[in-house]
């Protein structure tokens, strides 16, 4: 499937293997998989392989039932607790280097 650049062919390999690529990343995880199933490096796409997982990622998410919404509204009460979001860029004197 990967020489023959079938579509949907990381969205299957992030589903079979996402604990491997969670511990290995998308690199060391490219070199693993193409010696597992002995084809060249080189047909693996990483950037394929980083988008399928956040993908997956983010269907995982949902499922769980935390979608952005929630997470936005998550930010808010933590923004609320501590302080309502004012956010002092003076530099205090204790640091002379930075003026």
């Amino acid at each position: 499937m990967l020489e023959n650049k079938i579509s949907r062919v990381y969205s299957l390999i992030v589903k079979l293997y996402f604990e491997k690529i969670e511990t290995y990343k998308a690199s060391v995880f490219k070199t693993w998989l193409a010696k597992e199933l002995n084809i060249d490096p080189s047909i693996i796409n990483e950037g394929s392989i980083t988008a399928a997982l956040s993908r997956h990622k983010k269907r995982l998410k949902i499922e769980m039932g935390i979608n952005s919404k929630g997470n936005s509204e998550a930010k808010e009460i933590k923004k609320e607790k501590k302080g309502g979001g004012d956010f002092n860029t003076e530099i205090p004197d204790v640091f002379p280097g930075f003026r």
